[in-house]
Formats: C-alpha cells, structure tokens, sequence
C-alpha cells in the first residue's frame, strides 16, 4: 500500500512583548498544538525591556511557552512527532518596547529575516526525514503567519506597529508574485487578530459567558445522560471547540475568511499569565 502524502503546517505566531501570547492569543497557540504535522513559533519582537526587565521577561515568555506547550500537547493526539512552541525574541535598539514608533522596514526587515531562516530549516527537516512513518510522507510545508490587526486589540503602538509592518511584508510577498525568492514561496496565509472596539463587549462579556454557562450544564447533563465522558473538543481548527476564545481574520492570495479558537481552560489562562510574574499586576488578574 502506498503511503499517504501530507503536508506539514507551520504556523509563526508575530508579537511585540512577552506575556502577548498568553494574554492574547493562547487560545489559538493551544489548538494549533493539538494538529498533527504541525510546527508552531513564536517571534516575539522586542524582550519588553521599557521597564529594564528585558531578561527577566524574556525567561517568563519562555516559561509560559513550556506552559502552553505542554497542555496542548497532551490533548493532541497521532502525530508523535509534534513539537512544542518554539520561541525566538529580537532585542534590538529600533524596536524598543514602550511608547516608541516601530517602522514598517524595520518590523518587515525582521519579519522577511525569521521567515527566510525558517523557511531553509524547513527544507533541512523535510530531506532529512520526510517518511514519519509506514502511512504518511510529507512533501512540502505551508508557512500562515498570525499576528494582530489594525487595532492591535489594546491599541498599544508596538501592537499597531507590527500589525503594519507585517501587513507590508504579506502584501509586499502578493505583488512579487512569481519573483518572491523561493524560501519565502512557503507563506501562504495571514492571521490577525480581531480586536474589540465596544468596551463593554470587551470588558463585560456577558454573552460569552452565558454561553459558557450553557455548554458547561449541556455537558453535565450528557453526563449524567450516558454515564461517560464525552468528548467536546474538535480538532479542526477552523471550528469553535471550547469557550474563552479569540476571533481571527484570515488573508490568503484572494480570500477573506474567519476562524474562531476557543478554550476553557481556565487554569492554564491563570498559570501561563502567572508565569509572567513581572506584568501579573492586580488589574490582570
């Protein structure tokens, strides 16, 4: 029997401090985790030094990563070769975090640095193993990039920053078109965040948790019901398969769509959050 061919996902989460990927956008790194064939970064860029914590911030990202690394592959299921996230941070001087003006140069710069990196280390894993085992192979990798949009859902400037230099990089790769170097041939996708401009909505999510409420009672009564545990979660991606969640815009060459990321997992929001100690102040918790 011939061995089925698939492709490997890589998703490149671009933030601009530490503690962005847990107070944000942990529900989409915890799902995305949970995919077979599939590799998840983290470019985080700046260490969130404004307050002279840039070390110190840099080892809580990556405390918080193993956090979410580590619950979200043990829900996933399969795929034995699934890796954690894994995270790289740029400390330079033209992205200092804090109320300063990022370039679109200099974020793309960095951006077009990291994805071409990738992109080569891609091509070293896929010739030197493609075969994972006796049914699959996998032929060629996808790069979708995630990061935030226009809003930069906070509004902070380092937000709205990255989103445009990102935007310019993505858009920048669909007017090269055929002339796009070959290591970055591979993006294929932008993610954004979408932010909330209502603060109530955002502040007081009174349906989100109604509907938490609902799915919590509908799931014991099953329960009860059939006496087993039953399973609520989806491994699709583009599926809503638990509550606390986050709404994303996805770009490709010529189509809009939106997926939905949700988890109730309310113990792990609190430990990732709680593994950047330093930003953990009252008004966070």
């Amino acid at each position: 029997m011939s061995a089925r061919q698939k492709m490997k996902s890589v998703y490149l989460l671009i933030i601009a401090h530490p503690d962005d990927e847990s107070m944000f956008f942990l529900p989409t790194l915890y799902n995305l985790l949970q995919i077979d064939y599939c590799e998840v970064h983290i470019l985080c860029l700046s260490n969130g030094n404004y307050a002279k914590l840039g070390k110190l911030r840099e080892a809580e990202l990556l405390a918080a990563a193993r956090i979410i690394s580590e619950a979200g592959r043990a829900r996933g299921k399969g795929d034995t070769t699934r890796s954690g996230l894994q995270v790289k941070i740029i400390e330079n001087d033209g992205l200092l975090d804090g109320p300063n003006k990022w370039t679109s140069e200099s974020v793309s710069c960095f951006v077009q640095e990291y994805i071409s990196s990738l992109s080569r280390l891609c091509d070293i894993k896929l010739a030197k193993s493609t075969k994972l085992n006796d049914d699959v192979v996998i032929t060629t990798t996808d790069i979708t990039i995630i990061t935030f949009d226009q809003g930069g859902v906070s509004g902070h400037c380092n937000h709205v920053d990255t989103f445009k230099g990102v935007m310019d990089y993505f858009n920048a790769l669909k007017v090269k078109g055929g002339k796009v170097p070959s290591c970055e041939r591979k993006v294929k996708e932008l993610w954004m965040l979408k932010s909330i401009y209502n603060p109530v909505a955002k502040y007081i999510p009174v349906v989100d948790i109604l509907l938490i409420l609902w799915i919590w009672i509908f799931r014991h009564v099953r329960l009860l019901c059939y006496s087993r545990r039953v399973p609520f979660e989806s491994k699709d991606p583009n599926r809503i398969s638990r509550m606390f969640g986050t709404e994303m815009i996805g770009i490709a060459t010529e189509t809009t769509h939106n997926l939905s990321f949700r988890v109730f997992h309310p113990r792990l929001i609190r430990r990732a959050m709680s593994a950047h100690q330093s930003q953990f102040v009252w008004y966070r918790k």
